[in-house]
């Protein structure tokens, strides 16, 4: 469960910063 929430924020963080 904790690998899935982490991976969304992740992948949001990642695009943001670009």
């Amino acid at each position: 469960m904790l690998a899935q929430a982490n991976s969304l924020p992740q992948g949001v963080l990642s695009l943001l910063r670009g």
